[in-house]
């Protein structure tokens, strides 16, 4: 669609904030992944009044009330909305309350508690959060509104050349691969720095590399095992500093000065990247974290499990800037669905939908499993892992990445590197 595009200039001030629209698209604009009929709504942050006449290209439904978003007037696109603004709306969770949990205020680790009696407070709560909020935005485990919105919006054209740089998707992949793949791991105990070898053994069977998030407190005296990682061709990232649920409701300076406890490790193993414990998140760990790596990994597309948040995540299947830092959403957190009454035989199973619709959108599958008891160590959900990779593996059209060659490649570096796949 080649036309002129104006950018968005407010055409006074916004009639409705902070409202959920349906999108109304039009016919030619559709993509490919939206099945027939299918609605799809979003959080905008405003609706404003559009002075331009025209063919609506897209609209927002709200209110019982029609509002054009984009309009084509002969050769010229007209924006009635701030896209950029909308973006971050979702992509930075405004649209929801993302607070601290009450657990972190505890004096003690949780690793006091029982095996067994941790696991069933954690499906207790995460069955208890699903049933009292229902269905709503976000939909999980997928949710296609902001993608679908990037889409339409790239088909008519940017709306400047700021938005092209930080709205849209880059035109594929390395290598004109179709969507990415991304395998990680958080190592929150011993247990599963004694578990590495044995997963990786798997992975590097189906030519796949991993990524391993380790608490910061285990690389002193385990240097060993995560040394032949490395060696190996992993990427090792850090995975806060002990484990509990404080650190990210630190000021940044504290949060900091915890990290920089590990000033050795991190220089040693070139890390890169961080991803919070429990994916625990505030402005404060992520203006420290911008400060110390080049991605951040802690913010689920979807996210109604965590204790954070009711019902929020990023909506993004693809990477995004959060200023200097890029942000690599976890997609399929894999064995967290284990909380919410689904069987180990039935993982895969529970995600298959979601793991098509990101390969026809072009997105990318971000895995997360933890080598911890009650999780990846148990045999059921250890086999089930290893039938995900075999259906993941050997895909032509994917490109298999390490977390830090996808960040590199989003930020436009274009790093190459050791994951299969890289080109």
């Amino acid at each position: 669609m080649s036309h002129v595009s104006r950018p968005f200039t407010p055409g006074g001030p916004p009639l409705l904030t902070h409202v959920l629209v349906r999108l109304e698209i039009h016919p030619d604009l559709l993509p490919p992944w939206l099945h027939p009929g299918e609605s799809v709504s979003l959080p905008v942050p405003a609706i404003y009044p559009c002075e331009a006449q025209g063919e609506p290209l897209l609209s927002f439904l709200a209110a019982g009330a029609v509002y054009p978003a984009i309009v084509r007037r002969e050769a010229e696109i007209f924006f009635c909305f701030d896209y950029l603004e909308t973006l971050e709306f979702v992509r930075l969770e405004r649209y929801c309350r993302v607070r601290r949990p009450w657990a972190s205020y505890v004096p003690f680790g949780y690793r006091h508690v029982p095996i067994a009696a941790r696991r069933l407070v954690a499906t207790l709560l995460t069955m208890a959060k699903r049933l009292s909020r229902g269905s709503g935005f976000p939909a999980f485990p997928l949710e296609k509104a902001l993608h679908t919105l990037t889409y339409v919006v790239g088909r008519c054209a940017a709306p400047s050349g700021e938005a092209a740089s930080r709205g849209q998707p880059v035109p594929g992949w390395p290598g004109g691969k179709r969507y990415c793949v991304v395998l990680t791991h958080d190592v929150d105990t011993p247990h599963g720095i004694r578990a590495m070898e044995r997963v990786w053994n798997i992975e590097s069977s189906y030519g796949l590399a991993s990524s391993w998030n380790i608490v910061g407190r285990l690389f002193e005296g385990n240097e060993r095992a995560i040394d032949r990682l490395a060696k190996d061709g992993c990427e090792i990232g850090l995975h806060g500093d002990d484990h509990r649920l404080r650190m990210p409701y630190l000021p940044a300076g504290a949060i900091i000065g915890r990290i920089a406890k590990y000033k050795k490790f991190l220089e040693t193993y070139r890390i890169q990247g961080f991803r919070s414990p429990y994916y625990l998140r505030s402005p404060a760990l992520l203006s420290a974290v911008s400060r110390l790596f080049v991605y951040d990994s802690s913010i689920p597309d979807v996210d109604t499990f965590s204790l954070c948040v009711d019902r929020g995540g990023c909506c993004s299947v693809l990477p995004f800037r959060i200023g200097t830092l890029v942000e690599l959403p976890v997609t399929l957190p894999y064995e967290i669905v284990l909380h919410m009454g689904v069987r180990p035989r039935g993982l895969n199973a529970f995600w298959r939908e979601k793991i098509e619709w990101i390969k026809s959108a072009g997105g990318m599958i971000l895995v997360n499993t933890h080598p911890e008891p009650s999780y990846l160590l148990e045999p059921d959900v250890s086999r089930a892992y290893g039938e995900l990779l075999a259906a993941l593996a050997g895909d032509g059209s994917a490109w298999y990445a390490l977390p830090g060659e996808v960040a590199g490649w989003w930020a436009g570096a274009g790093v190459k590197g050791k994951g299969k796949g890289a080109s």
